[in-house]
């Protein structure tokens, strides 16, 4: 994927990631889950049979603006 420019600076933005700090993913790269938030009876929210993708962070090197995609593949 072409790192997509800063809609504010008009500059490529940095790719980067943001880290799961939870206790059952300690360390794992934040994903995107389709739907609404479901409280889930035994840990967090329900993901199971939903669309779910790692998200990629971009951050403008002027700005800091943040921005997430989350590609298929």
């Amino acid at each position: 994927m072409k790192p997509p420019m800063c809609p504010q600076c008009s500059v490529a933005l940095e790719q980067g990631f943001t880290v799961d700090r939870s206790n059952t993913s300690f360390g794992h790269p934040s994903r995107w889950v389709s739907g609404t938030p479901e409280k889930s009876f035994l840990f967090g929210v329900k993901t199971e049979g939903r669309k779910r993708f790692t998200l990629a962070a971009y951050r403008c090197p002027q700005c800091g603006r943040v921005d997430f995609y989350a590609p298929e593949g």
